[in-house]
């Protein structure tokens, strides 16, 4: 991944160019990669997860040649607000435009990242376009 600087990149304070619930996309991950905690694609168990503090976090997915299926985000309880569910959604999305699918996001959260980050749109199927505008 590439590496995140404590600098705002767009030399303005974030905090008034950006909604407090929606960190720029530069900064996403931040904390995690910090921490040394990459999110990890296990393809055994489909899923994209995360270990912090001894917890998983993971993503659940399915997959077909040319479509991924990105289910609802489980972050335990004492892993919430550090943006895990953020990061996870965002390897997901990274992972589909890297092998070229065809995303269909029916997790919830994963829809709002979507409605938040809508350079994504281009990647989900078009019959579920509508459930991320």
């Amino acid at each position: 991944m590439e590496s995140r600087h404590s600098i705002d990149p767009v030399e303005e304070a974030s905090w008034e160019s950006f909604p407090a619930s929606d960190s720029p996309a530069w900064a996403m991950d931040t904390e995690l990669e910090e921490a040394g905690e990459p999110v990890e694609n296990s393809p055994v168990e489909n899923r994209f997860e995360v270990t912090v503090d001894g917890e998983t976090a993971y993503l659940k997915y399915d997959r077909t040649s040319h479509e991924i299926t990105l289910h609802q985000i489980n972050v335990p309880g004492a892993l919430e607000g550090r943006g895990i569910a953020s990061a996870l959604a965002h390897a997901g999305l990274e992972f589909a435009r890297r092998e070229r699918l065809a995303v269909i996001p029916v997790g919830s959260f994963v829809r709002g990242y979507i409605r938040r980050h809508q350079h994504y749109l281009d990647l989900v199927r078009p019959d579920y376009q509508a459930s991320v505008r």
